[in-house]
């Protein structure tokens, strides 16, 4: 698993627990006490689009195209 990932869930459960201090009236707290990863957002947009760009080629093949004419033909 790619470190930001990790880090980001890191992030994300410092503010589940600043959250539950705010519930029982405990507000010395404001911030998760693990920043937010700094290559996040880069790797989910360079996922987004190698993912996309995979989608893009399995749609154009031929075996999607044969896929399809099969299940989608018009029933007499």
């Amino acid at each position: 698993m790619p470190k930001c990932l990790l880090e980001f869930v890191t992030h994300v459960v410092g503010y589940k627990a600043v959250l539950a201090k705010w519930s029982r009236g405990d507000y010395s707290e404001r911030r998760s006490l693990i920043d937010f990863p700094p290559g996040f957002d880069n790797y989910v947009q360079h996922s987004y689009t190698a993912l996309k760009a995979e989608q893009q080629r399995l749609m154009h093949s031929s075996l999607w195209s044969a896929y399809y004419r099969l299940t989608h033909r018009k029933r007499k």
